[in-house]
């Protein structure tokens, strides 16, 4: 068993790890690499990969044999940055090899079992709803399926993403689910989005969030990859409210603080939800009403106490008479 998902949060429901080691990340937020620190050692030594020597980072190397055709090149290579790579959902033995593909081209493998921001590619063979994915799309990055490393093994060099970017018209893959569907259109459409602008999805949000210090980390983490702001970690919230959008409240623990602490969240303006509105404003276009995603409390606050009549925007913060 390993770590647990945005759904998580909610619903208690954990995967086991089948035959694809990295299969359960699918429903994971915090850990999203099950592979043993010395397994992947030992497969490295095995791809001559030495995770001490990496090339420089400040350039990649001028003696790779790269196209002179620049729209056959990598869009961060032609930008002047290294490209760096978090690796997902693949097994043992291709994250290795991966591994050992992106720092051969001088590139930059990012062991981590989190995301990280520094990151420009996450590497997936199928999109999951976890950590790296989810922060990859609330900060614009690329998010490629893993026939990129094997074309960037074939050129010798960093292939242009385009042709292998989850969503991209120029790249066809088939969804095996719903959840897929969403995420791959999700992937092109943040990256696209994000790459006008310096913010991340999440600008604009300040969030207290109240949910399980296992899950805690990783929803913190997730949010600030995406330009939001985590005024508080628990309630009750003491500071003025003012300027707080949202709290994201697991409600099993909600029903251990005084409703009246939520009610004076609510009253304030403030979005009172489930921690699964945060995937669902990633992946779905358009984004959902926040009070659709309104903690069961809550709608039976506003069902008691009602509404003061307000704009007809969706997202038209909620107040009680």
């Amino acid at each position: 068993m390993e770590g647990v998902t945005i759904d998580d949060v909610t619903k208690g429901d954990v995967t086991m790890a089948t035959k694809d080691p990295e299969s359960s990340q699918d429903v994971q937020v915090v850990w999203d690499d099950p592979i043993g620190r010395e397994e992947l050692q030992r497969l490295r030594q095995q791809n001559k990969v030495d995770p001490e020597t990496t090339k420089d980072e400040s350039s990649v190397e001028e003696s790779s044999p790269v196209d002179e055709d620049e729209n056959r090149i990598s869009q961060i290579i032609r930008e002047g940055k290294v490209p760096s790579f978090l690796i997902s959902s693949v097994t043992p033995e291709q994250k290795a090899e991966y591994a050992s593909i992106i720092q051969e081209l001088g590139g930059k493998y990012l062991e981590r079992d989190y995301f990280d921001p520094s990151c420009t590619h996450l590497i997936v063979k199928n999109p999951a709803r976890n950590e790296k994915f989810l922060a990859s799309l609330s900060s614009g990055k690329w998010i490629l399926h893993t026939s990129y490393m094997e074309a960037c093994r074939s050129a010798r060099a960093f292939v242009k993403e385009e042709d292998y970017e989850f969503g991209n018209p120029s790249f066809e893959w088939t969804a095996r689910n719903e959840t897929e569907a969403l995420l791959v259109a999700s992937a092109y459409r943040w990256r696209q989005g994000l790459n006008r602008g310096s913010t991340g999805a999440f600008h604009g949000w300040k969030v207290i969030l109240h949910v399980s210090d296992r899950h805690l980390p990783g929803f913190a983490r997730l949010l600030e990859c995406g330009s939001g702001s985590v005024v508080a970690k628990s309630l009750p919230y003491t500071d003025p409210i003012g300027g707080v959008t949202h709290a994201i409240i697991d409600p099993n623990k909600a029903k251990q603080i005084n409703s009246s602490e939520i009610e004076r969240l609510v009253r304030a303006g403030v979005h009172c939800c489930i921690p699964e509105c945060i995937a669902e404003f990633l992946m779905k276009s358009p984004q959902p009403a926040p009070e659709t995603l309104y903690l069961p409390i809550v709608k039976s606050m506003i069902a008691e106490f009602g509404e003061v009549p307000g704009s007809e925007t969706p997202s038209k913060r909620r107040r009680f008479n």
